[in-house]
């Protein structure tokens, strides 16, 4: 068991935006500015193959704040104003497919540069859960569900703790509760650094 510090969370609250805050950014630049600090990802650069290691844990308490931040805009916002935000350029088109009784609206997005965004901070079935929750992949373009989110959203990160090898339990705070939330993740090593490889984190208003 490996409980971060105390003065981890005092500072990812205070200074780092692990809070949910909307950027209108590219990937990298998102990231970026939802840094818990300054200090923690200059460690979280240098991190090793074990997550156990003080650079790891920087970078996997970030991962999740990412995640969360990222998991909550798909749920409270509506998908066709979530991908202008992440992408500047993006029109929406007037095509429509109905999957699932779902409405989807035709973007001018190839479908890889989603993926590609959302690649960033997940892999494997949290990636596919993530890209499939409000987008679908027709002949390799996005299209957008036309149902919006739901209302409220947000939340306050409290810590991350390492329960067993690659997974982990983030403690946060939500608007709706004095009580701490939890929600149990697992994380993988890539060429490309961390990712998260599953999530128990789905709002009610993701499929």
């Amino acid at each position: 068991m490996h409980k971060f510090l105390v003065a981890m969370v005092l500072i990812c609250c205070l200074f780092s935006g692990c809070s949910q805050n909307r950027t209108e950014s590219s990937p990298s630049q998102e990231l970026g500015k939802e840094e818990i600090s300054s200090s923690l990802s200059d460690g979280a650069t240098q991190a090793e193959s074990s997550p156990s290691d003080t650079s790891s844990d920087a970078e996997i308490t970030q991962l999740f704040c990412d995640a969360m931040t990222q998991i909550n805009h798909l749920a409270t916002e509506d998908p066709s104003d979530n991908l202008k935000q992440i992408f500047d350029d993006v029109k929406i088109l007037d095509g429509v497919v109905t999957i699932e009784q779902v409405p989807y609206m035709e973007t001018s997005l190839p479908y890889e540069e989603l993926a590609g965004y959302y690649g960033e901070i997940f892999t494997d079935d949290a990636l596919d859960w993530v890209l499939s929750a409000k987008y679908a992949n027709v002949d390799g373009m996005v299209y957008c569900s036309a149902t919006g989110g739901q209302s409220g959203g947000g939340f306050t990160f409290v810590s991350v703790e390492n329960l067993q090898e690659n997974t982990y339990q983030g403690t946060y705070l939500t608007s709706s509760s004095d009580e701490e939330q939890h929600t149990t993740f697992s994380v993988k090593k890539t060429d490309a650094g961390y990712r998260i490889s599953s999530i128990d984190y789905r709002p009610a208003s993701l499929h």
